[in-house]
């Protein structure tokens, strides 16, 4: 009896130790199956960075190719039926002295004047060659980037004229290219060409905008701003949340002006249209 209690004792211990080596395997097992899982979530962290990266390099080589590609405009059916509204309207177009702008510059000129549109072109030339009669907005120098169609006031032309009307349906026409253009009425004195009729369109061809190098240089003022934040006190930093939120804000409200705006110019094209339609339709 003594010794098969002796076996069973023996043989109690020899199944203690299996079942804790085999705890102990499955332990060192959940620790390396944790592990694999660490593993595999940083590889997947790791993986969804690398992704958001190429993204993101993606998309700046897109602005980078659109900010280099030249500007360009072509004819439409709806343009040609609305600018022929205003055939015989007076056109000087003036381009930037570079390659880019005299291109467009050519290209406009055949927006105005074609089979279809019949506006009084009345040349082309470097803005840098036209005799001005001052220094006005349209000197060389002050040619802001983009396109500018100007039209002028005083001596019997109002404010609202024919001309500036057909400026600004070229305007829209023009934005709806995906190109920068603007009217203006220059009341800084007489900016106007000598030699060239006061009821007539000014068109000046700037250098094309360059949307994408300014935001560049917006990060990297604000990521050197940030930088020397680090080094300021907490309570001292000029980036606070406040701060953000603020800018946020500012981008927002701007959003809103400039989708209210364009929803004004569309009405006010709309508007133009239809007027000049029924002035037409009038005509004997």
């Amino acid at each position: 009896m003594r010794e098969r209690a002796t076996k069973l004792e023996n043989d109690n211990l020899k199944l203690r130790e299996t079942v804790a080596t085999l705890e102990g395997s499955v332990a060192d097992g959940a620790k390396e199956v944790a592990a694999i899982q660490i593993r595999a979530a940083n590889a997947e962290t790791a993986a969804a960075e690398a992704n958001r990266k190429a993204a993101e390099a993606d998309t700046n080589r897109l602005k980078l190719e659109l900010a280099m590609e030249p500007r360009t405009v072509g004819r439409t059916y709806v343009a040609d039926d609305e600018l022929a509204l205003f055939d015989g309207t007076k056109a000087l177009i003036l381009y930037v002295s570079n390659e880019e702008a005299h291109l467009l510059a050519d290209q406009l000129r055949f927006v105005i004047e074609n089979e279809r549109v019949h506006w009084k072109f009345l040349g082309i030339q470097p803005v840098s060659e036209m005799n001005w009669s001052n220094r006005g907005y349209a000197y060389a120098a002050d040619v802001v980037p983009g396109i500018a169609l100007l039209t002028t006031m005083g001596e019997g032309i109002k404010w609202d004229s024919r001309a500036n009307r057909a400026a600004k349906v070229l305007a829209w026409h023009l934005r709806a290219n995906n190109l920068d253009a603007h009217v203006e009425v220059p009341t800084t004195g007489p900016a106007w060409p000598v030699g060239i009729d006061r009821d007539a369109v000014l068109i000046t061809v700037g250098s094309k905008p360059q949307d994408y190098w300014t935001e560049k240089a917006w990060e990297r003022a604000t990521q050197s701003i940030e930088r020397q934040e680090k080094s300021v006190p907490p309570e001292l930093r000029y980036i606070t949340p406040q701060y953000r939120q603020r800018q946020e804000d500012y981008r927002k409200e701007r959003e809103n002006s400039r989708q209210e705006k364009d929803a004004r110019e569309d009405e006010e094209h709309r508007q133009i249209i239809e007027a000049e339609r029924l002035r037409k339709s009038r005509e004997p």
